[in-house]
């Protein structure tokens, strides 16, 4: 896939958000619904839009979008109903989740870091070192551990957004939410990043520290991509023919190194990205004329 659906499943996110900031909630709901239909991981972006939606203007843009969103769904599926492919079609978002057991599959993330700690310096053999189904601490293995982690940094973005629901905050709020997607929870392919890029594009000429974290993703994501797309062509070839390729394993552990440096900067960018978040809205907030947190008083973060 190397990319293209998430792309599209990006286009659809942000016609999402601009018909919302727009106010127009059918339309927003429908690119949903056309986001969701191309991919489940649209559903990233739910509970912002909710949110801010409810904060901004109550529930009438959140049963509309709903609607909208689940008529075309439905109509989405409905050629593959028509032909008695429900079942692969439900399949295709309920068995979604479980289907790789790892911790990461190729995402350089806080996971992909541990798996290089665990191989590297414990010893430990690949296939045991990346299951997400071992046990972490107790009875908690290290998929429950990375659900708790992403709920709680769900909870902490979600709690910014409603105490200062700009218009750019929407959208700095959606792309941290698909970051944090990306950094936290288990099982992670490489792609997942790039509608938190593609959304920080949005909001970037509005901030400093916006444009700064756009950058960087925008190099982070494109070398997440190209060294495992890299990767997975030396595979490809050494099966094919092992005598092409001199030294797969020194071209394998220079992809790595570069690899291991990449999911470093991703965690020290998830870092800073968290202690900037409030201030980001506060300040975003502040550019919304008759916002909710227009207020002196409620633009300061604590």
């Amino acid at each position: 896939a190397w990319g293209q659906f998430d792309a599209l499943l990006s286009l659809f996110v942000v016609a999402a958000l601009v018909a919302l900031l727009r106010g127009q909630a059918g339309r927003a709901g429908a690119a949903l619904g056309l986001a969701l239909a191309t991919k489940l991981l649209a559903v990233v972006a739910v509970p912002v839009l909710a949110l801010w939606a409810w904060r901004r203007h109550r529930a009438r843009p959140i049963l509309a979008g709903a609607a909208a969103a689940l008529l075309v769904m439905a109509l989405a599926a409905m050629p593959y109903v028509a032909r008695g492919a429900a079942r692969p079609v439900l399949s295709s978002y309920h068995g979604a989740v479980g289907y790789y057991p790892q911790r990461t599959v190729e995402a350089y993330n806080l996971w992909y870091v541990l798996d290089r700690v665990d191989i590297r310096l414990r010893g430990q053999p690949s296939g045991e070192a990346r299951l997400d189904t071992r046990p972490f601490v107790g009875p908690l293995t290290h998929r429950d551990v990375g659900l708790l982690l992403v709920a709680a940094w769900t909870v902490f973005i979600l709690a910014g957004l409603w105490r200062w629901p700009g218009d750019g905050g929407l959208v700095l709020a959606a792309a941290f939410q698909f970051f944090a997607v990306f950094m936290l929870p288990t099982q992670m392919h490489q792609r997942y990043v790039l509608p938190a890029a593609v959304l920080l594009a949005l909001v970037a000429p509005l901030s400093p520290r916006a444009r700064i974290l756009f950058a960087v993703l925008a190099v982070t994501a494109t070398l997440n991509q190209g060294l495992d797309l890299g990767r997975a062509v030396l595979d490809h070839v050494v099966q094919v023919d092992p005598s092409r390729i001199a030294d797969p394993p020194a071209i394998r552990m220079a992809i790595r190194n570069v690899a291991t440096a990449v999911a470093l900067v991703h965690v020290g960018l998830l870092a800073w990205w968290t202690a900037v978040y409030r201030r980001e809205l506060a300040a975003l907030a502040a550019l919304t004329p008759g916002s909710a947190a227009g207020s002196t008083s409620a633009s300061r973060p604590e």
